[in-house]
């Protein structure tokens, strides 16, 4: 599939379904519903895109009202990832000018959106995930997983907000979901359980999932002093 599965995708194919079974009267605009830029063998000009056919075709084209066609373009944004990215960030702000015969809808986007939007048209570099093409080191401590890949590879994979991977390679946060940008060695506890007199040699994780005792509880049977036991369960 070439958009993300998410809520902004559901809308745009609703729009789309509504606009396939009606005429309308009155002003409208032609919208592909694949972006004509995403296609290899493409029209208009400008770089070439990924995916095969006629983007022309007429399964590929709807009409739509100017305002439906903006809120089009603006769900696309949020999408896609990677270079298609840029491409409908592009086609969003061409969107906001107006030629001879076209009646534009006409909005407010604040000054944050548009301000995004434009950076993230322009810029094209590392400090934009979706372009950053530096192979980085991810490492899971609990799982015992290391991977080589992009930011926008590692996003794929594991459907980690993009935002939160920034901040990660960018030493803005230490940890998402167990993932660090260095592999620090797991700490090994020994637990002794006083009744069945079993001893036990895990990390903290493995010990909380094996006997499924609440993650506070065993932070706190190897941080407090004052705790010294939870279940039968204390350090040795």
């Amino acid at each position: 599939m070439i958009f993300i599965d998410n809520k902004y995708t559901a809308t745009y194919y609703r729009i789309v379904e509504r606009a396939r079974f009606r005429n309308l009267t009155g002003y409208a605009e032609n919208h592909h519903i694949i972006p004509e830029s995403f296609y290899i063998n493409r029209g208009r000009s400008g770089s070439n895109g990924f995916v095969e056919g006629n983007p022309d075709n007429p399964d590929n084209i709807i009409r739509l009202t100017a305002r439906e066609h903006f809120i089009c373009h603006w769900l696309l944004t949020k999408m896609i990832l990677g270079e298609a990215r840029y491409k409908v960030c592009k086609a969003l702000l061409m969107l906001r000018l107006e030629g001879e015969g076209q009646q534009r809808y006409h909005t407010k986007i604040t000054a944050r959106v548009y301000s995004r939007i434009k950076e993230e048209h322009h810029n094209q570099g590392t400090n934009n995930p979706c372009f950053d093409a530096t192979i980085y080191d991810f490492y899971h401590n609990k799982a015992d997983v290391h991977e080589r890949m992009t930011q926008y590879a590692f996003y794929t994979k594991y459907s980690i907000p993009a935002c939160s991977i920034s901040l990660l390679v960018n030493g803005k946060q230490k940890s998402v979901k167990g993932w660090r940008m260095e592999n620090i060695p797991p700490v090994l506890y020994t637990f002794y359980h006083s009744v069945t007199a079993v001893t036990e040699s895990l990390t903290m994780y493995e010990f909380y999932k094996k006997y499924g005792i609440a993650r506070t509880d065993v932070w706190n049977l190897i941080n407090l002093p004052k705790c010294r036991s939870v279940r039968g369960w204390s350090l040795i």
